[in-house]
């Protein structure tokens, strides 16, 4: 890392773009995987009983990862996303 480095417009345009698109797969991958076992198989259509299954493991994974006694250090500068 190069300290007190100054990008120009276009290089800074350029390394959010790469930051995001690093990060976008590895969104899917989770969001598949939080997904996977409220949807009938092979369709988007989420199972009747699995809608408050699913609000509930959401709230669980929200707390795990953002909850201030799960976390060893300063929450204040949290980025919080799941989107």
């Amino acid at each position: 890392m190069i300290a007190n480095a100054h990008l120009s417009k276009a290089d800074s345009f350029k390394l959010i773009k790469r930051n995001l698109e690093a990060v976008i797969p590895i969104k899917r991958h989770y969001k598949k995987l939080f997904e996977q076992e409220f949807f009938i198989e092979g369709s988007i259509v989420i199972l009747p009983e699995g809608r408050s299954r699913m609000e509930s493991k959401a709230y669980a994974w929200y707390y795990a990862s953002y909850h201030p006694s799960e976390l060893d250090y300063d929450s204040s500068e949290n980025m919080i996303s799941y989107g």
